[in-house]
């Protein structure tokens, strides 16, 4: 059984189901922004290999 299963039993003898609900469609819906917004500031796997091949053209050897 799992954390959300255990606490949403519990909340439904507090709150009542729909309020119980109600409270983990909120949860669920601030973690998947909270999710979307942590992916949206990470490159893709190409822009991480085109910018290493970029990056390692501009490196001069030592001496020049």
């Amino acid at each position: 059984m799992d954390l959300q299963t255990r606490y949403y039993r519990r909340m439904i003898k507090v709150l009542g189901a729909n309020r119980a609900a109600m409270f983990f469609q909120l949860d669920n819906y601030l973690d998947q922004s909270e999710r979307l917004f942590v992916q949206t500031g990470l490159p893709f796997i190409r822009e991480l290999e085109s910018g290493r091949k970029i990056a390692s053209a501009h490196v001069l050897p030592p001496g020049h």
